[in-house]
């Protein structure tokens, strides 16, 4: 009986004593837990995404720096790592983007030009090239038609009347090349 309880005594101490030495060659790992409301958000360090939370993981080295916590529609939410509690992991709100004021990219849907430009002259001259090229084809087929009546008559009133509509279709042309001038000033020259 004294060599059966010699024997448990010396398996006792023996186990003991090696891990106590296993214990101490037992490099000391950081663990780190991260969850945020909503969940699923990027969770990103020095660049490179580590995972999506919630998220859990061991370092060998304690971790500095920031941690970058992303999610669609979400404001984008920083976390300086000297403030992580070890005993109790951390929890981010994140807070959903304004969609009038907190956009990342702001469009400016506003007109590239600087100064106010004058509307009327603007409309004025945009309908003046509209019914200069309206007149400008009906005098030519008026023109075009008098003188196929001419060829087919020899009647001399109906070539006057060709070339009648003729100087009106070239004056019509000109109006029409005045006004678009006078457009392309009026948006983009004046000042």
């Amino acid at each position: 009986m004294r060599l059966y309880l010699f024997l448990i005594l010396f398996l006792f101490l023996s186990s003991d004593i090696y891990c106590q030495d296993k214990s101490d060659s037992v490099n000391h790992q950081y663990f780190y837990f991260f969850n945020t409301n909503p969940y699923n958000a990027e969770v990103i360090f020095n660049d490179s995404t580590l995972g999506y939370t919630p998220i859990r993981f061991f370092t060998k080295e304690k971790l500095e720096g920031s941690l970058i916590f992303k999610k669609d529609n979400y404001n984008i939410q920083p976390f300086n790592l000297s403030d992580y509690d070890f005993n109790s992991g951390r929890i981010l709100e994140l807070v959903p983007l304004n969609k009038k004021e907190d956009k990342l990219i702001f469009i400016n849907k506003e007109t590239q030009f600087k100064t106010k430009r004058n509307f009327y002259a603007i409309g004025g001259f945009g309908l003046g090239a509209l019914a200069s090229v309206i007149s400008t084809i009906k005098f030519k087929n008026i023109a075009n038609n008098s003188y196929d009546n001419y060829l087919s008559s020899l009647d001399n009133s109906e070539l006057d009347k060709s070339k009648k509509y003729d100087a009106y279709s070239v004056i019509s042309l000109i109006a029409m090349q005045a006004a678009i001038a006078g457009l392309v000033y009026f948006l983009f020259v004046d000042k």
